[in-house]
């Protein structure tokens, strides 16, 4: 018998296993991927916003509208 998290480690390994071999499109666009990793490292660096602010201004860039 199996504890909860073995049984579900298992059960995704074989729902993604099965998805990956389908023909379904499940795939994020690049552009997602992207925002979802600019969103994870905002939210994990301390002043992400400062940082953020200061590269645009070093680099001359306009910054983007806020999401």
């Amino acid at each position: 018998s199996f504890n909860i998290s073995v049984s579900a480690a298992l059960s995704l390994h074989y729902l993604t296993e099965k998805l990956r071999k389908s023909e379904i499109n499940w795939q994020l666009p690049e552009d997602e991927i992207l925002d979802i990793k600019l969103d994870w490292v905002r939210n994990v660096i301390k002043h992400s916003d400062l940082i953020e602010k200061d590269f645009f201004r070093k680099k001359n860039f306009e910054l983007p509208l806020p999401q």
